[in-house]
């Protein structure tokens, strides 16, 4: 079920990569019921100081991991 769920986040990729920005919601990404739960706190940390840095663009990467703590807030138990 876990690997299901961010398998078809990521096939229906993210709206474009204007859409994250520097303003993200560090505290959805980083400490989100589903991030705390399925991911691994220094690759989000990386994804997230990478991101904000302008070193790499992690846009589809935080879309995702924000996409899955949304439906974990709205749907999961």
């Amino acid at each position: 079920m876990k690997s299901s769920l961010l398998l078809s986040c990521i096939k229906n990729k993210n709206p474009g990569t204007g859409w994250v920005d520097k303003d993200y919601d560090k505290g959805m990404v980083l400490n989100g019921a589903a991030s705390r739960q399925y991911l691994q706190s220094p690759m989000l940390e990386k994804f997230w100081q990478e991101h904000q840095s302008g070193l790499r663009n992690r846009s589809t990467e935080l879309w995702i991991i924000t996409m899955l703590n949304l439906w974990q807030k709205n749907f999961g138990h």
